[in-house]
């Protein structure tokens, strides 16, 4: 939902050439950004405080599992709607990158950054600070 805002709102600025995906493909695509945390130990996904530094070390590989859950979803399948698909592989790799870099997992930084990843991290960010951490 956050993600479609953000959308519509880049596409009334003069920023808008660069969606080069609808709508509807982020709003389709966002949802897979965590996948890779199927990946993650529920110790370290609901430990309640901060995460030790190889917990986090374990937990920063999400990004990169869940590209590489997706990249293997699209080769085996025949009927996928491959832009959503692509973009949501984007997504889930890069929405911890950094604009001013230090992110993960690939240390990209400003425009380096897939502009629907950014838009992810953004939401992503936003939805923290407003939710309670269970």
């Amino acid at each position: 939902m956050y993600a479609a805002e953000v959308y519509r709102w880049l596409a009334g600025t003069e920023r808008a050439r660069e969606l080069t995906f609808s709508v509807d493909e982020l709003a389709n695509a966002v949802k897979l950004h965590d996948l890779g945390k199927i990946s993650i130990s529920d110790g370290i996904l609901k430990k309640p405080g901060k995460l030790t530094a190889a917990e986090f070390e374990k937990m920063k590989k999400h990004t990169v599992l869940g590209a590489q859950i997706i990249t293997t979803m699209m080769e085996r399948s025949e009927g996928m709607d491959r832009p959503t698909m692509s973009l949501a592989r984007d997504i889930a790799r890069s929405h911890h990158e950094n604009w001013q870099g230090g992110g993960y997992p690939d240390g990209l930084e400003g425009e380096q950054i897939p502009l629907a990843a950014r838009i992810m991290s953004l939401c992503d960010v936003y939805d923290a600070l407003r939710s309670a951490r269970t």
